[in-house]
């Protein structure tokens, strides 16, 4: 019962936010009020939200032209890096999902994530 409890309130985290906004949207708005506020500080790349946010609109852009649309699902295969953030971001802005395939998996496990 103590461990129980415990547990429960080790899990107790719920937090309020703001559910009416998607997350590209409230970062988004972020970059409208902080621009220059330092948004990723990677260990070989740091990005402003303003930075940030114009790098995942071009690649959002550069995804349409490809012919991403909202609705499709794209993979996504990179280590976790600043690039990984844009990329992520790129995707929701093209009003795309993503699948995460872990760069470190073989690849036939890439494979058959994909082929799903």
């Amino acid at each position: 019962a103590l461990r129980a409890a415990l547990l429960r309130a080790l899990n107790a985290t719920a937090t309020a936010y703001d559910d009416t906004h998607c997350v590209h949207e409230s970062i988004a708005a972020r970059a409208a009020l902080v621009p220059e506020q330092t948004a990723i500080d990677g260990q070989t790349q740091s990005l402003t939200f303003e930075a940030m946010e114009t790098q995942a609109g071009v690649l959002a852009a550069h995804l349409r032209r490809r012919g991403v649309q909202p609705g499709d699902v794209v993979g996504l295969c990179l280590e976790r890096s600043p690039d990984l953030v844009l990329s992520l971001l790129a995707i929701w802005k093209a009003g795309a999902a993503y699948v995460p395939l872990d760069p470190n998996y073989p690849p036939q496990r890439q494979a058959h994530i994909v082929s799903r």
